[in-house]
């Protein structure tokens, strides 16, 4: 299967870069998940994972060389299966280790052991649809969410979560809400990718959706820091919120 008319065109970098893109595909590589390498006289290793909605989208992740700008042609990719997750896994990511449990949170991850050994397990995820005449409906309280295991190839690990926004109960929200998370967890440092796509088939109005809102109850986290230029500070408990733009972190105590 050779995809010669895709091209991926990236800027250069003297230290080279991590790629994550979305392009349109051809007819014979539509729904592909599978790996491979680009070509510019040298190569880099690539991923391709197909859209969740829309067949004629794919994302191609790829780890790119040093130097210029170059144009990679998309070299034969080997197909690979997806496959449903049905007990815990483990996914590195770098020397970090991230655990999903299907049984747990729709699958999100549940567990993150560090390279120190250090594993936090005090969180939730509260992505959610809310209104104030009914409140919230969480992706985490859906006791049908699927968990699937896409592509593990050369660059990083992708897992797909589907899952509907449901009250603790497991009653669906009002116009049957639902949403796909594809999970990047890269191979050679520790970082994850989040793609996801929010569907409602039936017309309902929300006056607010959150997506990855990670809570933490525990004391994992003491101090935050974001913002250019850089703002730090103290994690007190008190509901207060910190807004950032283009970066924001977790610091431990």
């Amino acid at each position: 299967m050779k995809p010669d008319s895709q091209v991926v065109l990236l800027r250069g970098s003297s230290q080279g870069s991590l790629v994550v893109r979305q392009i349109h595909v051809p007819h014979e590589l539509q729904g592909i998940c599978g790996e491979g390498t680009a070509s510019d006289g040298g190569g880099a290793p690539f991923q391709i994972i197909p859209d969740a909605i829309q067949r004629t989208l794919a994302t191609v992740v790829m780890e790119a060389p040093p130097g210029g700008d170059k144009a990679f042609a998309l070299g034969p990719i080997h197909p690979r299966s997806p496959r449903p997750i049905t007990q815990v896994c483990e996914v590195p990511a770098g020397k970090t280790r991230i655990r999903l449990d299907p049984g747990r949170m729709a699958g999100f991850p549940s567990a993150i052991t560090f390279a120190d050994g250090k594993t936090i397990t005090a969180f939730t995820w509260n992505d959610r649809l809310y209104r104030p005449n009914t409140g919230g409906f969480l992706l985490r309280n859906d006791r049908n969410a699927t968990l699937q295991l896409l592509c593990d190839g050369p660059v990083c690990t992708v897992y797909r979560v589907r899952a509907s926004y449901c009250a603790e109960d497991g009653q669906h929200a009002p116009g049957n809400a639902n949403a796909v998370y594809d999970w990047y967890f890269f191979k050679h440092q520790p970082l994850a990718f989040v793609a996801a796509v929010v569907r409602q088939p039936a017309p309902e109005v929300w006056t607010e959706l959150h997506f990855l809102e990670w809570n933490f109850s525990g004391s994992d986290f003491t101090h935050y820091a974001g913002g250019d230029p850089i703002t730090e500070g103290t994690l007190e408990g008190g509901r207060q919120s910190h807004i950032f733009s283009n970066w924001a972190g977790l610091v431990g105590g």
